[in-house]
């Protein structure tokens, strides 16, 4: 970030999970993280009202974390998650960085689970399985052993109303009898079926607004929340941090004027992502075939077999990172427009094509009809 940003005080109000990724980051690829002070742990969503409420905008601002701490910094970065503090702060100081909540369409719940690894499995791959509305998704850890996310239904009474271990293993064993039930220990199914069941982010988005002056910034889930399906949360995460980057570059010592171009760039895009993932979100398998199957059966087609022309998805657009998110369906809007008119071409062409060939048809046995006549009636005589 700089010159200037290593020089100045950054204090990053962030999620725990935040934490550990952006530190592993740092950890792993030598990265120093700029200024000093960055990380502090978010405060619970009741404590929000500790925060800072200051008349004088000019001051530096002060976060007064917990009940006792305060923590002085020349920029404060909100990224403590959907209920976030440092959003609700700036909204009070007049910041339109209210957050845009959706409901569920298709309501899912989880509850974690610890699975062990067998001896010679791969512990750098996501594992995956499903039957009967439940979902496994096995997510590796530094520890080589998995995180397994179950995902179902509100309304499954099989995982909601496990009162035991046994319940719980005599579950998965009728859904998933090879994988991953036998690798896991009984304290572990005991654990299971205590733990509470847990709902996934609403879509929710912040803006136009996301920053404060030259004094605080919103980045994360604080202005952006979609469902973990598509591997989208915390890499536009990391995208935010990389444009906050470029902008702390472009402005050089103007820290007023490199918050507000970062949030003229990055509010579009947070709105962009979660309306295009919503889309995905339908309430029955039918909307979600029109909605998610089609598009992707019909961008498959058209970006084989004209490349030069159409590209791949949306979804393929927005993970391959070439492209923002809103350059990303703008270009999408375009394909579809194009797919849409080859399609009322071909139909129109074959539709014509149709009807000549059934004109055709009718004028050769209209000629042919008066030689059969006269045949009939030749063979009929002779009969007689």
């Amino acid at each position: 970030m700089g010159r200037w940003a290593a020089t100045k005080h950054w204090v990053c109000l962030a999620s725990r999970s935040f934490i550990i990724c952006m530190t592993a980051f740092s950890r792993e690829t030598g990265t120093r993280l700029p200024g000093t002070g960055w990380f502090v742990q978010a405060l619970p969503v009741a404590d929000a009202d500790r925060l800072p409420r200051e008349t004088n905008r000019s001051a530096s601002p002060v976060l007064h974390v917990g009940r006792t701490s305060a923590v002085a910094a020349d920029i404060v970065v909100g990224a403590d998650g959907v209920a976030s503090a440092v959003r609700q702060a700036l909204c009070e100081q007049g910041v339109a960085a209210n957050q845009s909540r959706f409901a569920d369409r298709r309501p899912i719940v989880y509850r974690v689970l610890a699975i062990p690894t067998a001896e010679g499995d791969r512990t750098d791959l996501n594992y995956s399985a499903r039957n009967d509305n439940v979902i496994v998704e096995a997510l590796p850890n530094v520890e080589g052993s998995l995180l397994g996310v179950i995902l179902f239904r509100p309304t499954d009474e099989r995982i909601q109303g496990l009162n035991s271990g046994a319940e719980a293993k005599a579950v998965f064993q009728e859904l998933f009898p090879e994988w991953p039930t036998p690798l896991i220990p009984d304290h572990e199914w005991e654990a299971f079926a205590r733990r509470r069941t847990r709902e996934l982010p609403q879509f929710a988005f912040a803006g136009p607004q996301l920053s404060l002056d030259g004094k605080s910034c919103l980045l994360g889930d604080a202005i952006h929340s979609v469902k973990p399906f598509f591997g989208l949360g915390l890499n536009s995460g990391f995208e935010d941090i990389s444009v906050l980057d470029e902008c702390l570059e472009e402005a050089g010592c103007d820290p007023h004027e490199a918050l507000q171009l970062y949030s003229r760039r990055r509010a579009p895009e947070a709105k962009c992502l979660v309306e295009c993932q919503r889309r995905f979100d339908q309430p029955t398998d039918l909307r979600f075939a029109l909605a998610f199957v089609l598009p992707l059966v019909l961008d498959s087609i058209f970006s084989k077999a004209l490349p030069a022309i159409f590209g791949p998805s949306i979804l393929a657009l927005f993970q391959d990172g070439e492209l923002s998110f809103t350059a990303a369906r703008r270009r999408k809007r375009r394909d579809r427009a194009l797919q849409v008119l080859l399609l009322l071409g071909f139909l129109s062409v074959s539709a014509i094509a149709a009807g000549g060939a059934v004109r055709l048809v009718c004028h050769l046995l209209r000629r042919a009809a008066p030689h059969h006549a006269l045949a009939w009636l030749h063979l009929h005589h002779e009969l007689l």
